[in-house]
């Protein structure tokens, strides 16, 4: 005899999974014939040039920045740079067929923090959704034990790219 237990660890486990997998079906909307799957939506991974990053940006909010000219940079670079005099003047980039992403993790109570743009990806316009520049980053943090500098910092990533159109948006993760 099984266990009364078991049938009911049992029972709820494919119950489960059949909620699950009804949840992931698809539904084709938009897509050709029935039982048809949709095309994939193309995609671009673009490649990066570092600008630079760190630990100190006169910027301390968190966010992120996508330049498409000379006067938009200057003026993100006057705020990021604020901290550091003589202030270096921003980085001469030709916005013909670039563009600058960058990425602001906020301020932070210690050493330890760090931002990195890992990867931007341009996806075009479709019927439903306008073009975007999706960014993904990822942020190291300290561990609850490391020997950090007592200081506020700001990191940031900047990074020059192929010029392309849309909103800059955060990858899910």
């Amino acid at each position: 005899m099984i266990p009364t237990w078991i049938l009911g660890t049992t029972g709820a486990a494919v119950a489960l999974s059949v909620i699950v997998l009804a949840a992931c079906r698809s539904t084709n909307q938009g897509a050709g014939a029935p039982g048809e799957e949709p095309a994939p939506q193309p995609h671009e991974v673009l490649v990066l040039e570092d600008l630079g990053t760190g630990a100190t940006s006169g910027i301390t909010a968190a966010g992120l920045h996508v330049v498409r000219d000379q006067a938009s940079l200057d003026a993100l670079w006057k705020k990021h740079m604020r901290l550091q005099l003589p202030t270096p003047p921003a980085p001469e980039i030709d916005f013909e067929d670039s563009m600058v992403v960058a990425a602001f993790v906020g301020q932070k109570p210690t050493g330890g923090y760090s931002v990195r743009i890992e990867e931007i990806v341009r996806m075009p316009a479709t019927a439903n959704q306008p073009g975007r520049i999706v960014v993904r980053t990822s942020e190291t943090l300290p561990d609850e034990d490391a020997m950090v500098t007592q200081m506020l910092t700001s990191p940031f990533h900047m990074v020059r790219v192929e010029k392309a159109d849309g909103e800059g948006v955060l990858a899910a993760d």
